[in-house]
């Protein structure tokens, strides 16, 4: 079987087949609250651990409140969205 990401977290055009996403089979059953995740990335300092929120994010991860952007060209797969400006400080 090849591989297919992380959890079935794909979008369906690069998932196997539409029917294949773990993701969406736990939400189509009740076990996940809505149809998102939260993704919470660390270097491990102080023994801080990445995860993975299914069903939304955990609030105590985030420094200000969220925004959300529309995925562009989904029907490729990947989760990406538009960029009008990069700023680094």
């Amino acid at each position: 079987f090849k591989f297919d990401g992380i959890l079935g977290l794909g979008l369906d055009g690069l998932a196997m087949s539409s029917n294949f996403s773990a993701f969406m089979m736990l939400f189509s059953k009740g076990h996940v609250p809505a149809p998102r995740f939260g993704v919470f990335l660390t270097e491990g300092e102080d023994g801080e651990e990445s995860e993975i929120a299914m069903g939304g994010f955990d609030p105590r991860r985030i420094l200000e409140p969220l925004s959300y952007a529309p995925v562009v060209m989904a029907e490729y797969g990947y989760w990406q969205v538009a960029i009008t400006a990069v700023r680094v400080k």
